[in-house]
């Protein structure tokens, strides 16, 4: 559904929502050809309400052999490529996409944790921003990797916490032994976080068998 351009090695990724005929899309333009490594996805987002145009031209660029180019090319000299535009495009679908998203006004990015960044912001704020957004997103990852891994903790802990639920004084013990055992064997990765938590826990029988209940 979008044109790709791919600077440097492309590691970070930039979504554009874009309006051929759009003034301050032109200004964007400029101001991203200084970002480096980075992949930028552009939705072509034409406003027909503004810019009657927009939709046509943006038909003839995505028919073009290379659309980057195509695209490229247009915001440095408005030149549209020779052809009728009457290939199969993605404008419609991007333009319902758009209004799905909620999204108004051009440019407008998606960031790499799927924050939203409107207008022609100049390159600086750009580069901070997208830093923050990368950050934020590695930290979700982070956290559900986290998540994934503590569940999956839980769950191989329900058979021998059912069978000891009744015995509140060895239950945290329990936990202790089990979890040395599962690293000693090789048998599970637990995170130091984790194995955290089961020292600092404390736990009654009680709580434990409502979350083995709940598996």
């Amino acid at each position: 559904l979008a044109i790709k351009k791919v600077k440097g090695k492309g590691e970070r990724k930039l979504v554009v929502f874009s309006d051929a005929d759009c003034p301050y899309c032109h200004k964007l333009e400029q101001e991203m050809a200084g970002l480096d490594n980075v992949t930028i996805y552009t939705f072509l987002f034409p406003i027909d309400q503004l810019h009657p145009e927009a939709a046509q031209k943006s038909k003839q660029i995505w028919c073009s052999p290379d659309r980057t180019k195509a695209w490229d090319e247009f915001f440095v000299s408005g030149t549209v490529p020779d052809n009728k535009g009457d290939c199969s495009n993605p404008v419609a679908a991007t333009q319902a996409l758009g209004q799905k998203l909620r999204i108004q006004a051009t440019p407008t990015m998606i960031l790499a944790d799927g924050s939203i960044l409107p207008g022609a912001v100049p390159l600086a704020r750009l580069e901070s921003a997208m830093k923050e957004a990368e950050a934020d997103a590695k930290k979700v990852a982070a956290y559900r990797q986290r998540l994934q891994e503590l569940g999956w903790f839980m769950k191989s802990l329900k058979e021998p916490l059912a069978r000891l639920a009744n015995k509140e004084d060895d239950c945290y013990l329990l936990l202790v032994d089990y979890t040395s055992r599962l690293v000693r064997n090789g048998k599970a990765r637990v995170s130091a976080e984790v194995a955290g938590i089961l020292e600092r826990l404390n736990t009654s029988a009680e709580f434990w068998s409502d979350h083995i209940r709940a598996m």
